[in-house]
């Protein structure tokens, strides 16, 4: 049952993110736990399925029925890395293996398991230094060129590009992941916006989404965030859960969201590990529910 604030409010769906206990590779009790927590859809990442199939003799199908059984919507699978070579007969990138093994994969998920989305995310190179050496223009001509060939190879699977705000990201903006979006001429495409990452891309609190076609908008993480204690954030380890920590306006972020009137899911995703230090497995992911859902409700959205 939706928990309303106001007949006007918004609805936003609660989903779960594996990465918040990624190093566990454990899908069956993210499926369960969050079932349990009241989240409505889950975010699971290729990791933590390849990690099932190897425990399972290659099989979905118990994975397929327990996802069933919990009545969790599946929610974008995490994630598809691309860079501007990928594809070119002089791309020799080692990480072009590991995007090709979950291109594969991809069709059987969809076919398996009903997964018909993806995060696509952007280019990240090793630092600034490196990301520098490339203009806009050669990175969006070469994102549209993957996007391109994504969409050829996963003809019927939503494509959800999320710009990264970290310094050695090669988009790290809304409206530059917009710019590219549109310039692929592909369909069934569109962004995920996450409030720590577009956050970095200037490290202040001020969101606008005006200019980004609202149907444009199909996903949604948000989590707060510590003082990092530098101005070159490398990584996402300072991301924090709804509640815990203020570095990043969650309610101005959503404030945003709301003159946009986004009515897609909402998720919670970190990368730190101390959280499992702290917290069980499922106290965890019972404790992420809690302050996503608080953290909506505080901002006028109906919660569902």
């Amino acid at each position: 049952m939706a928990k309303k604030t106001d007949a006007s409010a918004p609805e936003v769906s609660l989903c779960y993110n594996e990465a918040c206990a990624g190093s566990l590779l454990d899908a069956e009790n993210d499926i369960r736990y969050a079932a349990e927590a009241g989240f409505t859809g889950i975010e699971l990442r290729f990791d933590c399925v390849e990690r099932y199939l190897q425990t399972h003799g290659g099989k979905l199908s118990g994975l397929r029925r327990l996802i069933e059984n919990s009545g969790l919507k599946l929610r974008p699978l995490n994630a598809l890395y691309i860079y501007p070579e990928y594809g070119l007969p002089e791309d020799h990138d080692p990480r072009g293996a590991e995007l090709e093994h979950r291109l594969e994969l991809l069709p059987r998920l969809r076919d398996e398991l009903g997964a018909n989305a993806a995060i696509v995310v952007a280019p990240l190179l090793q630092n600034q230094a490196a990301a520098q050496r490339y203009s806009f223009r050669d990175v969006k001509a070469g994102c549209e060129r993957v996007l391109r060939l994504l969409r050829e190879r996963l003809d019927s699977v939503k494509l959800l590009f999320e710009p990264v705000g970290l310094t050695r990201s090669l988009v790290r903006d809304a409206p530059g992941a917009a710019a590219i979006i549109a310039g692929s001429g592909i369909s069934g495409a569109g962004l995920v916006l996450d409030s720590c990452n577009l956050f970095l891309t200037r490290q202040d609190n001020v969101f606008d989404f005006s200019g980004i076609p609202s149907e444009l908008i199909l996903g949604v993480h948000l989590m707060g965030g510590i003082d990092p204690q530098t101005s070159e954030i490398t990584d996402q380890k300072w991301r924090r859960l709804c509640g815990d920590g203020n570095y990043v306006d969650t309610q101005a972020f959503l404030l945003a969201l709301r003159h946009k009137c986004y009515s897609g899911f909402v998720s919670a995703e970190t990368f730190w590990e101390g959280y499992l230090e702290k917290y069980s497995h499922r106290e965890l992911i019972m404790y992420a529910k809690a302050g996503l859902e608080s953290e909506l409700l505080k901002a006028g959205f109906t919660v569902s």
